[in-house]
């Protein structure tokens, strides 16, 4: 694991195995947007690890709650990133950025 997952429903709910491809998923998924900040970096993944962690198992107490809480925090990392990077310099408007779908599979 790379990151640390503090969320105990979510965590407590899954196997160690399927949190180690949920985080691999995510790093995929992050790494496709070209963020390069660590600290945005994180955070998008540790959202994502969460939204799909809690959408395979929508269904089950409070996990369409979880799910909206992350894709709101994912959602917020992910133009806090972006606006971080364009007053660096290091996008422009003219620039296109990539995003992933956060949508429920």
């Amino acid at each position: 694991m790379v990151y640390t997952y503090n969320d105990k429903f979510i965590v407590d709910s899954i196997e160690a195995t399927e949190l180690e491809a949920y985080e691999a998923q995510a790093i995929t998924d992050v790494g496709k947007l070209g963020i390069t900040d660590t600290d945005y970096v994180e955070r998008l993944v540790i959202a994502r690890v969460y939204m799909l962690a809690s959408a395979a198992q929508i269904e089950s107490d409070g996990m369409k709650e979880k799910y909206a809480v992350y894709e709101k925090e994912y959602k917020r990392a992910l133009d806090e990133a972006i606006l971080s990077a364009k007053s660096e310099g290091g996008i422009k408007d003219s620039d296109t950025v990539w995003t992933v779908k956060v949508g429920r599979s």
